[in-house]
């Protein structure tokens, strides 16, 4: 038995339905990389002593006064899986194509800070940073520790820790680029907020190449750490600001890419012309 034709607004309400069941948002389709609230808030894992706050222009990871155990954290992904694959909606980038990207920060504490925090800037190809790479610093009861450091890891296993030679600050600009010809990932920091250039920079030489050749994501963290005799963060509070993220060279791809919108439009013109023969 045939079904009747159906109505303008049955087709497009079966277009917006496909769309929530693939998790595609046409109005966040073109949505910029550097409006924070296309980011997806993370917690690895949760926990009520950290907690984040949004708006257009500035992302805010806070620590509260209380203890909060060594390896836990907080922070902002520019996709929201746990892989740009398995992401319905944000930004990549593809690591066939060469990038460079920075961010401003401004860490303060208050209270009666104790313990250690760390902040972290970096890209990977997924949220639990099996492969992934970037630049931190790290504060002891609320007083920047020795300089700016690169981190990586691959396959879960950390590298080798690449020591800066600035002495870290309480704020100023966060720096990763990626070259795609031989995968070197460079890292940097600058004590001036909005600085085009880092102060000093170190590299992963063909780190991505040791990956997995997947799509990377980009991310910000608040950490919860302990070094040797140096506790966990114990209380007090903390607040990082991270804004004014800027792509200084290459391009962020955005879920869904505008193919896929334009898919969709294909599969409406094609539920209105097999409409309009039925009738």
């Amino acid at each position: 038995m045939l079904r009747p034709p159906m109505s303008l607004r049955q087709i497009l309400l079966s277009v917006f339905c496909l769309t929530v069941i693939a998790g595609i948002d046409p109005s966040k389709a073109d949505a910029d990389v550097t409006n924070f609230l296309t980011w997806q808030p993370i917690a690895d894992p949760v926990d009520p002593g950290f907690s984040v706050a949004a708006s257009p222009t500035t992302a805010n990871l806070f620590a509260l006064d209380q203890p909060i155990a060594a390896g836990i954290d907080i922070g902002f992904a520019s996709v929201n899986g746990s892989t740009v694959a398995s992401s319905m909606t944000g930004h990549y980038f593809r690591p066939t194509d060469s990038f460079a990207l920075a961010i401003d920060y401004d860490w303060s504490f208050a209270g009666n800070p104790s313990g250690l925090l760390g902040l972290g800037f970096g890209i990977g190809e997924d949220a639990a940073g099996e492969n992934s790479a970037g630049i931190g610093l790290v504060a002891n009861s609320g007083i920047p520790l020795l300089t700016y450091a690169g981190a990586a890891r691959v396959n879960d296993v950390n590298q080798n820790a690449m020591l800066l030679g600035t002495p870290s600050e309480l704020s100023g600009t966060l720096f990763v680029s990626f070259h795609a010809p031989n995968g070197d990932i460079t890292v940097g920091a600058a004590t001036t907020k909005g600085a085009t250039m880092a102060d000093d920079s170190t590299t992963f030489s063909s780190l991505q190449q040791q990956w997995n050749g997947d799509n990377l994501m980009v991310s910000f963290f608040m950490r919860s750490d302990q070094q040797s005799i140096l506790q966990s963060w114990q209380g007090g509070q903390s607040e990082a600001a991270f804004s004014n993220f800027r792509v200084l060279s290459g391009a962020a791809v955005a879920i869904p890419e505008p193919s896929a919108v334009i898919l969709l439009s294909s599969l409406t013109g094609g539920f209105l012309l097999r409409r309009r023969r039925m009738t």
